[in-house]
């Protein structure tokens, strides 16, 4: 029989058919299914892992692992240079030692930060080195491999830590802002913090171009954190901030500042202002605030020391505003130079009545004579005559209620009052500079209008920018015309008689034609409820030579002793603008300013004078009280039919 018959083929299969009642086979044959089951499953989640290791979270991962070994170190940009208009530098920087440490490689933290404050403490600033829990805290990190120690300090002591030769202990230089001026313009210039960024002043409004581009060092490191010689070396160099050409003068703005000083302490005055401008291009020459602090150490002042008065802090101009009602009445129409005003004693304007700072009897003075002797009673007549509408429009256009764009942080607008809502007294009040409030640098902007033929040119402090060696002239607004040349010139006219004749004999400049206006405002009171008669703001704003100006000079004295602005501003002024004509080599006026005293006034009297003027809120009562009672006689004849 053949081997492979159909007989022995089917009884060698039937030797391998498992029988069905053969328990241990049909355990052997479950157990093998659960195992391929569980080895597809495995082989499933490793296969869904890799996808998302590889594909979901790839990026995320590469980036962890890229950290373990690739160093990514900023590069600090150098801040760039302030200079006044003649290239003087107020504000620099330079490199001063720093001491960090690698956490990683320190095994005593206690022993370590002991040695280190030995050294340093009581002869670092506290804001540049930290108390002992934070330093050991600090460098007892096992997680991270920098920590900065102490910041900023002087080379002999970053010697004598080198001296020490602690383990993960290390030095480095960091750039660090200075002043060489100390506080000169330090109201203007501002400061900085630790880590270089502006905190106030032109620091702060310009800190984007003067701080530049930070740049970038990404290198491979070893597990200590040392760089590897032979690894990733990519370099992207930091751009250098621009420098900033303001336009000070240090000399006129050192002499303001002295000026300043001297009043303060002449006069017992809290604080003051004192700026100088350029009237035909905005240019500020000087502006000098007190109290001040001194920039490098910013620490040891306070906030009110550390702001600029003369732009965020507003006050009420008193009679400097008078130049505006003025302006406005000359531009109109309404009188002119010569025209004679009936000034009695005292004026009463609806619920309210207003007297001049000098009593006397009923007289009768001209447009020139009220400003100069600055008769309240007098310019409200004037102001009476304008309307409160056409008064609301000239202080809108001498710019009340509107920064100036000076660059500076935190300006004020000021506060003004819409016309709209004027009511009762308030022409007479808004029209002598009180229940409105400007900036000192507003105020200097008026003068500065008058000076310059009736165009306005808002004040700017900066000149240009340096850029790689590459000096680009600032951007400035388009001058706008206010008033006429004619009118600028009457008004003029009229302010330099403040001075040879009126209120302010000792702002007179010798060799020079001053032209310029007192103020003298009662400041509220403490609970905000009326005036304080005990606590007055003196002002002084002016301009030189009156017939070709070169300078406007403007002094603000906080509650200074004389209260009057032309017995404590004036003086002051006279110093800054005497010393500013010389720094500009001004040649004198033709025909010098003769000093005469104002002409004696009647003796007091009981002489008064009452008026209504309207105003449009006013107007807008009375219309609407009109068309009510036309309403109701309407509604009554209506009824009568």
């Amino acid at each position: 029989m053949s081997r492979f018959s159909p007989e022995n083929v089917r009884a060698w299969r039937a030797g391998f058919r498992p029988r069905a009642e053969d328990p241990e086979l049909t355990c052997s044959r479950t157990r093998l299914v659960f195992i391929v089951i569980a080895v597809l499953a495995a082989l499933t989640l490793v296969g869904v892992r890799t996808v998302m290791l590889q594909g979901i979270d790839g990026a995320r991962y590469t980036e962890m692992a890229s950290n373990q070994h690739v160093r990514r170190t900023v590069l600090p940009s150098g801040r760039g240079d302030i200079l006044d208009r003649r290239g003087h530098t107020l504000a620099l920087s330079h490199n001063v030692p720093s001491v960090f440490a690698n956490p990683q490689e320190i095994e005593d933290p206690v022993g370590v930060a002991s040695d280190i404050l030995d050294v340093l403490e009581d002869r670092v600033d506290a804001d540049h080195l930290p108390d002992l829990d934070t330093l050991v805290e600090r460098l007892s990190g096992d997680d991270r491999q920098f920590a900065w120690v102490a910041r900023k300090i002087p080379d002999d002591l970053a010697e004598d830590i080198r001296d020490l030769d602690l383990e993960g202990i290390y030095l480095t230089e960091e750039s660090e802002r200075r002043y060489p001026s100390g506080t000169l313009a330090a109201s203007l210039l501002g400061y900085v913090d630790i880590d270089n960024k502006g905190l106030a002043g032109i620091e702060l409004s310009l800190d984007d171009r003067l701080q530049g581009e930070p740049g970038e060092l990404v290198s491979e490191k070893d597990p200590r954190g040392r760089a590897i010689p032979t690894g990733t070396w990519q370099l992207e160099p930091a751009e250098p901030g621009e420098n900033i050409k303001l336009t000070i003068d240090t000399a006129i703005q050192y002499e303001a500042e002295a000026a300043l000083d001297e009043a303060l302490e002449l006069y017992d005055a809290k604080s003051g202002v004192a700026a100088v401008m350029d009237p035909a291009t905005g240019d500020v020459l000087a502006f000098a605030n007190r109290p001040t602090f001194d920039p490098n150490e910013p620490g040891e002042s306070t906030a009110s020391g550390r702001g600029a008065w003369g732009v965020g802090d507003v006050f009420e101009p008193g009679s400097t505003s008078k130049v505006v009602t003025l302006a406005a009445a000359l531009e109109e129409g309404v009188v002119s130079q010569d025209s004679p005003i009936n000034v009695p004693s005292r004026i009463e304007v609806w619920d309210r009545t207003f007297t001049d700072s000098e009593s006397h009897g009923e007289t009768t003075l001209s447009v020139e004579e009220v400003i100069a002797r600055s008769s309240n009673v007098g310019t409200i007549q004037i102001a009476a005559a304008l309307g409160a509408t056409r008064l609301g429009e000239y202080l809108d256009r001498f710019g009340y209620g509107r920064r100036t764009g000076i660059e500076l942080p935190a300006e004020s607008r000021g506060i003004t009052k819409d016309p709209e809502r004027w009511d009762g007294p308030d022409v007479a009040s808004i029209a002598i500079g009180m229940t409105v409030a400007v900036t000192p640098l507003q105020m200097l902007r008026v003068l500065g209008v008058i000076a310059n033929g009736g165009i306005m040119v808002e004040p700017r402090l900066v000149a240009s920018t340096i850029t790689d060696g590459e000096e680009h002239r600032a951007d400035r607004p388009e001058p706008v015309r206010v008033v006429s040349p004619e009118t600028a010139g009457a008004v003029g006219q009229i302010l330099t008689s403040v001075v040879s004749g009126g209120t302010a004999p000792e702002a007179a400049v010798p060799g020079y034609t001053v032209a310029g206006k007192t103020g003298t405002s009662r400041k509220l009171r403490e609970d905000g409820q009326g005036y304080d008669s005990s606590r007055h703001v003196a002002s002084f704003v002016g301009f030189a030579p009156a017939e070709a100006p070169r300078a406007v000079v403007l002094v603000v004295l906080d509650e200074p002793t004389p209260s009057y602005g032309g017995k404590t501003a004036a003086p002051t002024f006279s110093r800054i603008m005497s010393f500013t004509m010389r720094a500009l080599q001004v040649e004198p006026s033709p025909t010098p300013q003769e000093i005469t005293g104002p002409p004696r006034l009647p003796r007091p009297d009981n002489s008064v004078v009452s008026l209504k003027p309207p105003t449009p809120s006013l107007e807008r009562r009375a219309a609407e009280e009109a068309a009510r009672e036309a309403e109701a006689d309407a509604e009554a004849g209506g009824g009568g039919q």
